[in-house]
């Protein structure tokens, strides 16, 4: 997920998370009462997902007209 999908679950959830950090605790997102808010993150990461593939398939025909020219 890009850092605006991070951003919102945040918003969402009161939780702040530390992007920089390779470590997310699943007691961390307990202790803060994530599962509250289980619909609205599967719905922002379900948006990030068809945004990672429109993404993906923005980049192909990129490259292949690139390589048409």
């Amino acid at each position: 997920m890009k850092p605006r999908h991070w951003a919102k679950i945040a918003e969402v959830t009161g939780v702040e998370f530390d992007q920089e950090s390779n470590v997310l605790s699943l007691k961390k997102l307990l202790d803060n009462g994530i599962m509250e808010f289980k619909d609205q993150i599967n719905e922002i990461s379900e948006i990030a997902s068809k945004e990672q593939s429109f993404e993906r398939v923005n980049l192909r025909i990129f490259k292949r007209e690139s390589f048409l020219k």
